[in-house]
């Protein structure tokens, strides 16, 4: 897929990506429990296989979410969008702010 996006960037066009931060999610599996608007809500990470998958549970009852993504070193990320040059990797929209695994999600600013 990635492929295909940056084979439709223009000449000097630019292509932004933000996704999660495996570095973030490996050492952050578990369970956790949290509120939200009045509804109980445990949450389950698990990273397998590269992968991270998260499970909701909403207010002890039969209602379930469950999500899967890929994730990704930003060097990984950057090197599967041919014909495309890095010219940014930062966290938090912030270009002074490095993904560093501190964060959940990282951004790159990749080039044509």
């Amino acid at each position: 897929m990635l492929a295909q996006l940056a084979a439709r960037v223009r000449p000097d066009g630019r292509l932004v990506l933000d996704v999660f931060d495996r570095a973030f999610f490996e050492p952050r599996q578990g369970v956790r429990e949290r509120e939200v608007r009045g509804t109980r809500v445990v949450e389950r990470h698990r990273v397998h296989d590269r992968r991270l998958h998260v499970e909701l549970e909403y207010g002890g009852s039969d209602d379930r979410d469950a999500f899967e993504w890929r994730l990704y070193s930003p060097d990984e990320l950057a090197t599967l969008a041919p014909g495309l040059r890095l010219l940014l990797a930062c966290s938090d929209w912030d270009e002074r702010a490095a993904p560093d695994g501190s964060r959940p999600r990282y951004q790159l600013v990749l080039e044509r």
